[in-house]
């Protein structure tokens, strides 16, 4: 009997948060009705995006490892030589 409390309430717990979350969503749609969605016009992918963020995280800190600024006389050729 307490397996059958526990799954009827894991149920309604899951079920009534499901559609919570349904009618949140469904409410929330009806804000872009009239506005002006503006979609960004990609240029790249997702690897030259990727690619892009890993270079300079590692510009970054190599900077601030060697002590420099990362616009101050760092040019980011070392970090080329290393790969």
């Amino acid at each position: 009997m307490n397996n059958i409390k526990n799954s009827v309430f894991y149920v309604t717990v899951i079920g009534g948060f499901t559609a919570l979350i349904y009618w949140v969503i469904s409410k929330g749609a009806s804000l872009e009705v009239g506005r002006n969605i503006v979609k960004k016009s990609v240029e790249s992918n997702h690897w030259k995006d990727f690619l892009h963020s890993m270079i300079e995280n590692l510009q970054a800190s190599f900077s601030h490892f060697i002590g420099t600024d990362r616009d101050d006389h760092f040019s980011g050729a070392f970090v080329w030589m290393v790969f």
